[in-house]
């Protein structure tokens, strides 16, 4: 009598995989990546890191905000900030026409940002893409760099980033 190559238990999974799928049937341990349950214990984990990360940036918000209150001293930089942050691009954009300082590029280039972000127009883009580009080299030339410099240089690249992933 022929003993069978495999297993009793891989047989029957073998035979009623063909039944349900004509395709070469593949064991459970060797599927692809993306056909893997999502009950695994890494994805767990990394569930579990990506909530972290949220509550970690969550419980930082107020150490920024008293960075924000150290490195825009000024009251108009101040009150660009907040109508920023209450989507009134266009008032802290007047408040801040004319103005040079690196907090003053930061905070036109979150303006832009914001704007672009929430209503996704290609033509706003192509329109702010250019002073994104004007305000980046008035910052790298800027010698000796200073702090608000560095800073102003970090969050501009930063939001312009988030636009970038958006418009591609």
């Amino acid at each position: 009598m022929n003993t069978p190559a495999v297993s009793w238990p891989m047989w029957t999974w073998i035979l009623s995989m063909k039944a349900i799928s004509p395709k070469r049937p593949v064991h459970p341990l060797h599927r692809y990546a993306e056909e893997k349950p999502l009950g695994n214990r890494t994805t767990i984990l990394l569930l579990k890191a990506g909530l972290i990360t949220c509550l970690f940036l969550w419980l930082s918000t107020p150490l920024s905000a008293q960075h924000t209150s150290r490195w825009l001293h000024e009251p108009v930089y101040r009150d660009a900030y907040n109508n920023c942050l209450q989507l009134k691009t266009e008032t802290a954009r007047n408040l801040l026409r004319g103005r040079t300082d690196p907090e003053a590029y930061a905070l036109l280039s979150l303006s832009d940002a914001l704007e672009l972000m929430i209503t996704e127009d290609p033509a706003k883009f192509s329109r702010f893409e250019p002073e994104h580009q004007r305000r980046l080299e008035a910052l790298k030339k800027i010698a000796p760099a200073t702090e608000k410099s560095l800073i102003a240089l970090a969050e501009i690249r930063l939001q312009w980033a988030f636009v970038y992933l958006k418009f591609g």
